[in-house]
């Protein structure tokens, strides 16, 4: 099997995935899987140990990085057997370009791991800034309303993605690709763009910073001693920074942290004096503030499918609150696991204040209870793709 990506293992979110499935593959000694990489995402700095890669980069691994690697990978004979299972990480990051030319020499088929709704969304987090919630005006294929509200391909270097999420609407008609998404919320959108026909497999997603539940301790720390509420997500209004801006704006007289540099596309006039912007990553210092705040606040706007900080937050925090939506994996957890706030900011500060009025840390045994079924679930992702790819492929040549 090959796994390809034009996002490198790393610190970013897919950085991180892939840094697990490369653990993994070394772990458990599958030297029947290669990976194909680009430059694109976080390098391994410190977000990520260097060992922890390279351990997986040695003897039984296989992995070719940078976009001149991506190049003669698409020219090579085993990126288009038949017989080969081919998997794609983050389609966008390779281009439209790259892509198309594969499926023009590629006879087999190609699974697309889905990281985000880039199948059908050219902003890849469908969000239209200013609004409280998911956007699907898309969903189904009604490309013009991109057009409309003026929208435009993220992240930036996603080269030739309108036409790409024609070509992925085209390609899955004919049955050439196939679809492994993260959650059921993730495939009901596939099947709601693509109709039944798609058939996506669940495999869930496992990333190298998620622990072992042995690792997992029970806080000692009887009282929050950090801030009232820290942000826990990048600065991209999908992911809710300007919305959990507005929620601090209405309580002044509580503290909130958010990690990185004020967006520049946030003006003076939208500075609050109760809001505090300092850059730092999980290990250089978000993940001790997560331990210590009363509150963590994993506020995506976007229907997303299992995001590696809301469950770390999850784990770690004493508290963790979502923004309420249809379309995203919060609504997947059990009721008390995490605090469900409401889309409109007012109501939802009238929920935190009330909630910091008289703080309750969940239960440590009911977050492990959890976390042991999530990661007995998700954890051999490597595996568990491999052998969903293999079914497929079999029941397709069954079928033929």
């Amino acid at each position: 099997m090959i796994i390809v990506s034009g996002v490198m293992p790393g610190g970013s979110g897919v950085g991180r995935m892939l840094v697990g499935l490369a653990n993994e593959c070394e772990r458990l000694g599958l030297s029947d899987v290669s990976f194909v990489t680009g430059g694109t995402g976080a390098g391994l700095g410190k977000s990520v140990r260097v060992r922890d890669f390279n351990s997986a980069a040695d003897g039984l691994m296989r992995m070719i990085m940078g976009y001149g690697g991506l190049i003669r990978a698409l020219h090579s004979r085993k990126l288009n057997i038949v017989n080969e299972p081919l998997v794609i990480v983050h389609l966008q990051s390779l281009t439209r370009e790259w892509l198309a030319a594969l499926m023009k020499r590629r006879t087999g088929p190609v699974f697309i791991y889905l990281m985000d709704s880039s199948f059908f969304c050219i902003r890849s987090y469908n969000h239209i800034p200013g609004e409280s919630g998911a956007c699907v005006r898309c969903l189904g294929g009604n490309s013009a309303m991109a057009r409309e509200f003026g929208c435009r391909p993220y992240p930036p270097l996603s080269i030739g993605l309108r036409a790409m999420v024609r070509d992925l609407r085209r390609w899955s008609s004919e049955g050439r690709i196939a679809f492994l998404v993260q959650c059921e919320t993730q495939a009901s959108l596939v099947r709601n763009h693509f109709g039944d026909g798609a058939d996506p497999r669940i495999v869930g997603i496992f990333a190298s910073d998620f622990p072992r539940p042995d690792e997992i301790r029970a806080s000692t720390n009887n009282g929050a001693r950090g801030f009232d509420v820290v942000f826990h997500g990048s600065a991209e209004a999908a992911k809710g920074v300007e919305w959990g801006l507005e929620l601090a704006r209405r309580l002044p007289a509580r503290s909130f942290l958010f990690p990185f540099s004020i967006p520049p596309r946030l003006g003076k006039d939208q500075r609050v004096a109760n809001a505090v912007f300092r850059p730092m990553g999980w290990e250089s210092g978000l993940g001790e503030e997560v331990r210590s705040a009363s509150l963590v606040l994993n506020p995506s706007l976007w229907s997303a499918p299992i995001e590696g900080a809301l469950v770390k937050s999850i784990i770690y925090a004493r508290r963790t609150a979502v923004v309420e939506g249809t379309s995203s994996w919060s609504t997947e957890l059990p009721a008390g696991l995490v605090i469900r706030l409401s889309s409109s900011s007012p109501r939802a500060a009238e929920q935190v204040e009330k909630y910091l009025s008289n703080p309750r840390p969940i239960d440590h045994d009911v977050m492990m209870r959890w976390y042991e079924a999530f990661n007995a679930e998700n954890r051999d992702l490597l595996v568990r793709i491999r052998d969903v790819v293999r079914d497929h492929m079999r029941d397709a040549q069954t079928r033929s």
